[in-house]
């Protein structure tokens, strides 16, 4: 038999609930923009902002113009309504998206420290955990600012990209020679393989962290 997902009864659909009406048509009152800070993500190729703000659901009863000190939250004892989360976008079109779509999640960029071993150059550079890349990668202009040797792979290796494309629009052929790598107290000689127009300036792959199994939080 079909289960509601909104009363989790059986014998009928969201769609046709009995309780929808009465539990969602409530008049809600958002919480004063003074009193939480709308978090903000950004997208810098689409130029879109999702913004979050806080509302609650009130009985009918109640005063619907809901208002608290700023310095004190709402309990979640004290609620008896749950919050409910407001999307808005700003861009280019301002429609409404599915809420259920999940959105661009930001990359996990840390600071390191890169240097040539051969003659002390050092440089601070942001590199990206992923989880999705086999290898340790640098970016063609990090090797160049550097000036880092670079040696020739027996094979070429090619590093695509989830819509099929290759990483750097073509197979990689150069390999660093090794390099320091400094991450907080922690130092390694490390090889990169170089990748022509990267946007990132490092990426430690698959190959780093299962030698290292840090914890990502």
């Amino acid at each position: 038999s079909m289960r509601c997902f909104r009363c989790n009864g059986l014998g009928h659909r969201a769609v046709e609930c009995p309780s929808s009406s009465k539990e969602f048509n409530k008049p809600v009152a958002k919480v004063q923009e003074g009193m939480l800070s709308p978090i903000r993500y950004g997208d810098k190729e689409s130029g879109r902002r999702e913004r979050s703000h806080l509302v609650f659901q009130v009985d009918d009863e109640e005063d619907i113009s809901l208002s608290f000190p700023k310095n004190v939250i709402p309990s979640e004892d004290s609620r008896r309504s749950h919050g409910i989360t407001e999307l808005c976008e700003e861009g280019e079109e301002d429609n409404q998206e599915d809420p259920m779509v999940s959105h661009s999640v930001l990359p996990f960029l840390i600071p390191v420290v890169i240097e040539n071993i051969q003659t002390h150059t050092r440089g601070r550079y942001l590199a990206l955990l992923d989880t999705g890349c086999t290898r340790c990668l640098i970016s063609n202009w990090v090797v160049s600012e550097l000036q880092v040797s670079q040696k020739k792979l027996k094979v070429p290796m090619k590093f695509e990209q989830v819509d099929g494309s290759l990483l750097g629009g073509t197979p990689v052929e150069l390999i660093t020679v090794p390099v320091q790598l400094e991450l907080g107290n922690n130092w390694e000689k490390i090889r990169f393989m170089i990748i022509p127009n990267m946007r990132e300036d490092i990426i430690l792959g698959l190959s780093w962290l299962d030698k290292w199994k840090p914890y990502i939080w």
